[in-house]
Parts: structure tokens; C-alpha cells; sequence
């Protein structure tokens, strides 16, 4: 060994076993319960075809048409010209409303 100049001790890094790690625990809450409006959708068919819908005084378009209310209930208005307009409650949890539109 001569002529070598002794060479510096080598810093070995270990690393620790894998049971040895430990993540920190975190408490999870659960989720809050936000109270979400209850949606009811109502599909209306009219006959004839394409009588406007105006849900709570708002047009909510031509029928058949797939109608969204929250709430208990809702007012339903349908027009249509040369037919006598129709006006009628609707429930919370109703599907479905089919109308056959009067002359005038």
C-alpha cells in the first residue's frame, strides 16, 4: 500500500426497514351531511305536441318536455293557441303528466 494516500472513511446511509417506517396517523372526518334540495322531474306530454310549459309563471319549454321543480310542489301552466289553458299543482314525487288539450 504504498503511495496511496488512505482514503477517507465512506459515510454509509441506511435506510430504515420497511416496518420501521410509521406515517402519521391522520383522524379523517366523516363527511358532512349538507341538506341538498329534493329534485322532483316531471316528463309532461301534451296532445297535441308542442304546447308551451311555464313552470311556476317561468316557460319551461314546449312539451313533451322533461320538467325539474324543487320543493313540495309547483304550478303548471299549458298553453297552447286555439286550446283552452290548462293550470294544475303538481306534487313532489309525481312522474309523469299527460294532457289532452280542449278547443276552445
Amino acid at each position: 500500500d504504498r503511495g496511496k494516500t488512505p482514503s477517507k472513511p465512506r459515510r454509509v446511509e441506511t435506510r430504515p426497514e420497511r416496518h420501521e417506517i410509521q406515517k402519521p396517523q391522520v383522524r379523517r372526518r366523516p363527511p358532512r351531511r349538507t341538506q341538498q334540495p329534493i329534485v322532483t322531474r316531471v316528463r309532461v306530454r301534451t296532445t297535441p305536441a308542442g304546447a308551451e310549459l311555464y313552470l311556476n309563471q317561468e316557460f319551461s319549454g314546449q312539451s313533451p318536455a322533461l320538467l325539474r321543480f324543487s320543493g313540495e310542489s309547483a304550478t303548471l301552466l299549458v298553453y297552447s293557441a286555439g286550446y283552452k289553458t290548462v293550470r294544475l299543482k303538481i306534487q313532489r314525487g309525481q312522474r309523469t303528466i299527460s294532457l289532452v288539450l280542449r278547443k276552445k
